[in-house]
């Protein structure tokens, strides 16, 4: 087969395309001694009634642009990450000093496949900002960080508000666990009591390193201030595990880390994690979006006993944790995707997609990502939800006897 050919199977495959979208086709002139192609011609699927009979109907196209349309926005939002987002997300808050900086802690992974710098001014002495640092942990002072993220995975993290003295001590080969005895819900015996990280350097008041997360180092700015640099570093990983962790692992360990590094900042600066008014309208929101979800699902007879999954896992997280928050949360999730995912049939991977970048973007860009996801329950689901409801009520009543219809309509 000449290249020629080739040539002409590659473009046939590229017309289909354009057909199915635009209405339009390649038209090949061969030469007739040779054979070989002499001109390529582009007609437009206006110029001709072959080629408008060969467009797909509309509703077709409708669909393809359905796909399509998700499909672009998802590269485009891929591409953005890896050239933007990433190296921002990598070295948030530290300068182009402080990512060159060699620190302490850096010899544990040598030639790393990739390195973060996180960095952060906190107006408080060292010897401050210290107390709190080496309290990490989850049977100690927690992560302050969103704690009811964190018991979603039945790890029961509580954050503190208070100093105290029997967390002070530590020393080089202790456990920083981040997750209780037997986790999860004991399921799982190890030989080691919890998951975590183990402690390689404690040098107080300047320096942590942990052996599978970082270094913690602070550095004097001044009498009253300290800049907290943390330095994490990974050993080189094949393609697919790198794609795999930069996608899912990164952006939910630097939310959980910056978010970490305000809440040291908060305490050491004299300030107290409370409830606030924001909150108390958020949960009102989780509240509309798991009555609602529940609603939607129970309404269809032949799917009512998918409720029982999110009812489940929220009470293991109770068992587990006792962390009602989460507990809401984490019902609420798995209700909207169980009803996003039963109704949206075909179209249900859009709303993963959608639903996965959502999310992403408040943990990314929001102050309090509780108080977001809330509020935008409290004020969006009634205007989604209404129709659907709307359709099945009527729906209801014209299925009805029209004796019954009658007496129904009348006031």
């Amino acid at each position: 087969m000449r290249f020629g050919e080739y040539f002409i199977i590659l473009f046939k495959k590229i017309e289909t395309v354009i057909i199915f979208f635009l209405g339009a086709e390649f038209r090949f002139d061969r030469d007739k001694r040779s054979g070989y192609i002499s001109r390529l011609n582009f007609f437009s699927g206006l110029d001709g009634p072959k080629i408008a009979a060969r467009r797909p109907p509309l509703a077709e196209r409708k669909q393809a642009r359905l796909v399509l349309i998700p499909l672009g926005a998802f590269v485009f939002i891929l591409v953005a990450y890896g050239v933007f987002i990433r190296p921002w997300m990598l070295n948030w808050g530290a300068t182009a000093a402080e990512t060159r900086l060699a620190l302490p802690g850096d010899e544990l992974v040598s030639g790393p496949g990739f390195q973060s710098t996180r960095a952060m001014t906190i107006a408080a002495p060292a010897e401050e900002v210290w107390a709190w640092l080496i309290q990490l942990g989850q049977n100690r002072g927690g992560f302050y960080s969103y704690s009811w993220l964190e018991n979603l995975f039945f790890v029961d993290i509580r954050n503190t508000n208070d100093v105290l003295p029997e967390w002070q001590n530590v020393e080089p080969g202790d456990l920083v666990a981040m997750t209780p005895r037997n986790w999860p819900l004991g399921l799982i015996r190890r030989a080691e009591r919890s998951i975590g990280v183990r402690i390689e350097r404690a040098d107080r008041p300047d320096l942590l390193v942990l052996r599978g997360w970082g270094s913690f180092v602070l550095r004097k700015e001044g009498e009253k201030a300290t800049r907290l640099i943390i330095r994490g570093r990974s050993a080189r990983i094949s393609l697919l595990s790198r794609i795999l962790m930069s996608l899912f692992f990164d952006p939910i360990h630097f939310v959980m880390e910056r978010q970490m590094m305000k809440g040291i900042r908060l305490r050491a600066e004299g300030g107290v994690e409370a409830a606030s008014f924001g909150e108390s309208v958020a949960t009102a929101g989780f509240l509309q979006a798991a009555l609602t979800s529940s609603l939607l699902i129970l309404s269809q007879r032949r799917k009512r006993l998918w409720v029982v999954l999110p009812l489940a896992y929220a009470l293991a997280i109770i068992f587990s944790t006792s962390d009602l928050k989460a507990a809401l949360v984490g019902f609420s999730a798995v209700n909207l995707m169980i009803g996003g995912g039963l109704f949206l049939r075909r179209l249900r991977w859009v709303y993963f997609l959608g639903m996965f970048f959502y999310i992403q973007a408040v943990l990314f860009i929001a102050r309090d990502a509780y108080v977001v996801f809330g509020v935008v329950f409290l004020l969006v689901l009634p205007f989604l939800f209404y129709p659907l409801y709307y359709r099945k009520i009527v729906g209801f009543l014209e299925d009805l006897p029209s004796d019954r219809k009658t007496a129904v309509r009348k006031p």
